[in-house]
């Protein structure tokens, strides 16, 4: 039953009006909850497993695509020298692993109409 409660998350997301102030996980359980007419709890569950599991994904060095949504990647940032903005010391910013975002075209075209 979660696929297919997934699937309807999917298929209905784009279809939710998005407020002027930022939605947070709450507010979109339970928009999605009740635009596909399923339990809010069920809801939650199929949201906090896919964001868990993206984030596992990203953790292990994986892509994770969403079609018609964008493509998350992990990029490796090497180590650099910087300076202190204060005192105009060097400092070693540290290697670093960070989470890019590339939104599909879809998106961007439902964004900028």
């Amino acid at each position: 039953m979660k696929a297919s409660v997934l699937l309807v998350v999917f298929a209905i997301a784009p279809s939710i009006p998005m407020a002027a102030s930022p939605a947070n996980k709450t507010d979109l359980v339970d928009e999605i909850s009740d635009e596909a007419d399923i339990d809010r709890e069920v809801v939650q569950e199929v949201v906090d497993s896919l964001l868990e599991n993206i984030a596992r994904r990203l953790a292990k060095g994986d892509n994770v695509l969403l079609v018609g949504f964008g493509r998350f990647t992990v990029r490796e940032r090497a180590a650099r020298t910087e300076r202190n903005p204060q005192t105009g010391e060097p400092i070693v910013i540290p290697a670093s692993r960070q989470v890019d975002f590339r939104a599909s075209e879809t998106l961007k075209e439902a964004v900028s109409k």
